[in-house]
């Protein structure tokens, strides 16, 4: 087990298949995630690979700060802001993301359980799945024509945009605006 690890510019951690980090901060560096890494705080144009069988548990990405998923691989309970993305490749799934301001989730596997605030963006893409999302008042989740939505809360000011060929279920409408795009 490693622990309070800081990477600064060009810093690199790789965490193999059965280890696990703790307390991570990458401020401009890199690492790859193939065993277990928790509580990972990433600026600065940091970022991480999470690959396949690899898993993030606790995390916060901000200033440009990234993480590439493989298929297979999990994050769950990480906050995205001011720039902070995950990019989830078909079969990778992230469960509990908070997307605030400024960050974005570009999804082509499956998103479950997360919170899109005030200027959080979800871009659900062809084959991907959303599962019981809430949009908060100015977050907006956009679901794309061969994707899934099922039970998204949209609460008062939050928007799902549903483009054409997009499936949507079980939407529970608390005040937000459904946009159908020739749906």
């Amino acid at each position: 087990v490693l622990s309070h690890v800081v990477l600064e510019d060009n810093g690199y951690l790789g965490v193999s298949a059965g280890a696990t980090a703790i307390d991570v901060a990458i401020h401009g560096g890199s690492g790859r995630i193939s065993g277990v890494g928790s509580n990972y705080e990433l600026d600065s144009g940091g970022y991480v690979i999470v690959s396949s069988g690899g898993v993030l548990n606790g995390g916060t990405f901000s200033g440009s700060a990234y993480a590439n998923m493989s298929g297979g691989a999990l994050i769950e309970s990480a906050t995205l802001t001011d720039g902070g993305t995950l990019n989830v490749a078909a079969g990778a799934t992230t469960s509990a993301i908070t997307v605030g301001s400024g960050g974005g989730q570009q999804i082509k596997g499956t998103t479950i359980s997360g919170t899109v605030k005030s200027g959080g963006l979800n871009i659900v893409s062809s084959g991907a799945t959303a599962e019981y999302d809430v949009i908060e008042s100015g977050g907006i989740e956009v679901i794309s024509a061969g994707a899934s939505a099922i039970g998204e809360v949209l609460s008062t000011g939050g928007t799902l945009l549903v483009l054409p060929g997009a499936t949507v279920s079980g939407t529970v409408d608390e005040g937000g605006s459904i946009v159908s795009a020739g749906v």
